[in-house]
């Protein structure tokens, strides 16, 4: 039986501090997009914004970008066995293929920065258990320069009306990243989801290599909670615990779900740009 999705709230839904939250991340990241992860959390009252006021810094800042950047940089990508030929056959022209590439830009970028927040809102939670080492708390840098705003992305599907066979595709896709039936479909593909042939692509051709992904994957995370614990050091982040059960249970459910996904998703992002480079 399929897994139910985890509930989000949509962009075009947002109001008061969620949207003013969702504008902040999209200023700070300099992305058109909001991430599922928050979307998540927003779907449960007052999980976005108690997390907010805990890892804002890092963004406000501009290191979390600065630290995700360093990150993606210093790893490697698998090669995807298709062909810019092969793009074009499967419906992508000039256009759609740019649209692709700016997907694969925005959430290349997005991804680690987010990956890098979540850790630092976990080491904020530890330190309440008493788990983290004590340390004094800096003065936070100041705000940095905005990054460069990428541009617009394909709309994201709405999965309550997509074609089944389209569908199907997309829970293939998340198959193979998650490596079982999960409560996720990657935001990444439901902005592609207007080329079914290229998620079909896109499927045989990770086929082979999602395993060398799932194997990276694990030492990105290592070489990310590093970073993460100097951001939660260089920044004055208090510990923090979440202000009920139900948002405690939310956050639990996001640190054991994203962060081997926002990797692994990152990693296809990079890796699919780099295929349709030629």
């Amino acid at each position: 039986m399929t897994q139910p999705l985890l509930p989000e709230l949509k962009e075009s839904e947002a109001s008061g501090p969620i949207a003013a939250i969702y504008g902040e991340l999209r200023l700070r990241l300099g992305v058109p997009m909001v991430n599922l992860i928050f979307r998540h959390m927003a779907a449960v009252p007052g999980c976005l914004e108690w997390a907010w006021s805990v890892i804002a810094p890092v963004y406000t800042t501009g290191r979390v970008l600065e630290a995700a950047g360093h990150l993606s940089d210093a790893q490697s990508l698998p090669s995807i066995a298709f062909t810019a030929a092969d793009a074009l056959a499967s419906g992508l022209d000039g256009p759609a293929r740019a649209a692709v590439r700016a997907t694969c830009a925005a959430y290349g970028r997005a991804n680690p920065a987010n990956l890098l927040a979540i850790d630092v809102l976990k080491l904020s939670m530890d330190a309440v258990a008493g788990a983290a080492t004590p340390r004094r708390y800096p003065i936070p840098p100041p705000a940095a320069a905005l990054p460069q705003a990428l541009g617009p992305l394909p709309p994201m599907a709405d999965l309550k009306t997509l074609a089944p066979g389209t569908m199907s595709l997309l829970r293939a896709l998340a198959l193979q990243v998650h490596g079982t039936d999960g409560p996720t479909i990657p935001s990444f593909y439901r902005h592609l989801a207007a080329w079914p042939e290229f998620l079909a692509l896109l499927h045989r051709s990770l086929a082979p290599v999602m395993p060398g992904i799932h194997e990276a994957a694990d030492g990105y995370l290592l070489r990310a909670h590093a970073a993460a614990r100097l951001l939660y050091l260089d920044h004055a982040i208090r510990p923090a615990a979440p202000p009920s059960d139900a948002i405690r249970h939310t956050i639990d459910g996001v640190m054991a779900h994203f962060p081997p996904n926002l990797v692994k998703m990152t990693l296809v992002a990079l890796a699919v740009d780099r295929a349709l480079q030629d």
